[in-house]
């Protein structure tokens, strides 16, 4: 009984951990994706500036 305890509770802090570590890869994934997008709508603000000074 006394094993049976035991790896019950490694199978759940084993769940916890993977849970927790997939959800902190999808929100970095998420981030980067997000910040991407914002330096990529910066850049063509900033090209679409300079094109317009220079004519």
């Amino acid at each position: 009984m006394e094993n049976l305890g035991m790896f019950i509770i490694g199978c759940v802090v084993c769940a916890l951990y993977l849970t927790g570590y997939l959800y902190m890869i999808k929100y970095a994934n998420d981030s980067h994706d997000r910040d991407l997008k914002n330096d990529l709508e910066k850049a063509r603000k900033n090209f679409s500036k300079s094109k317009k000074n220079k004519l």
